[in-house]
């Protein structure tokens, strides 16, 4: 049962502007990028109370953790007003969406970084679609 004297109360928060971090990406992945919001709150009857964050779309999420094992005993969710909105449209919808955008950045900045110079074609930070056909290349066994 919830403590209403300590637990704080989530409130969702408006996803982040910049493209990269879409909140369009939680809903086709069917996962959050969270993050612990602290402070980690120690709750009456043995349970640590963690506070997540979602970097992409706002969202919160409270679990709480028991001290001695480490279950999770309960877990709520906050959706911010951008996911909610998200939910109305089927998963495979908002998929499409991303390829269509071509907003996907699949290394990170440190890569691309390094990566720089690079000439041959198979060395681009450029997300590229390939078959899933293996074949077989001549004179390799």
């Amino acid at each position: 049962m919830r403590d209403r004297v300590t637990a704080p109360r989530l409130v969702p928060t408006e996803p982040p502007p910049e493209a990269a971090k879409s909140p369009v990406f939680c809903r086709a992945l069917g996962t959050h990028d969270w993050d612990v919001v602290p402070p980690m709150l120690i709750m009456p009857g043995g349970t640590v109370r963690v506070t997540l964050g979602c970097e992409r779309c706002g969202s919160l999420r409270a679990d709480r953790w028991m001290h001695k094992t480490g279950a999770i005993d309960s877990r709520q969710y906050r959706y911010s007003k951008t996911y909610t909105e998200l939910l109305e449209h089927p998963r495979d919808a908002s998929r499409v969406t991303v390829l269509r955008d071509g907003t996907l950045q699949p290394l990170s900045a440190y890569v691309r970084e390094t990566m720089k110079g690079k000439t041959h074609g198979t060395d681009g930070t450029a997300l590229r679609l390939v078959s899933s056909k293996k074949t077989v290349r001549k004179g390799k066994r």
